[in-house]
């Protein structure tokens, strides 16, 4: 289950905050998402327009913090499909 998207604005005054409504956002930095896939495997993910994200999650009861980088859309994706794919084959075996 992904839960709601999360925006921070680079154009909002500090300190930025994190909002829900997309339309409120000028210039977005980062986009902000849960993972939940059961058994205790959630996530954490956070892309930033620098090319970088930040992942925080429990898989297989264990804290798992990342810092992937990625360098276009395609690569992107990746990062979040790579994790999806973690947390769903850890809920499997859970």
């Amino acid at each position: 289950m992904v839960g709601d998207f999360t925006w921070r604005d680079a154009a909002a005054a500090w300190p930025q905050p994190i909002v829900t409504d997309r339309a409120s956002v000028v210039d977005p930095e980062s986009l902000g998402m849960t993972f939940d896939a059961g058994h205790g495997a959630e996530a954490l993910l956070v892309l930033w327009t620098g090319g970088w994200a930040d992942l925080e999650a429990a898989i297989d009861g264990e804290l798992v913090l990342d810092a992937p980088e990625f360098a276009d859309v395609q690569s992107c994706v990746a990062v979040a499909d790579a994790l999806v794919e973690r947390l769903l084959g850890s809920a499997k075996s859970g």
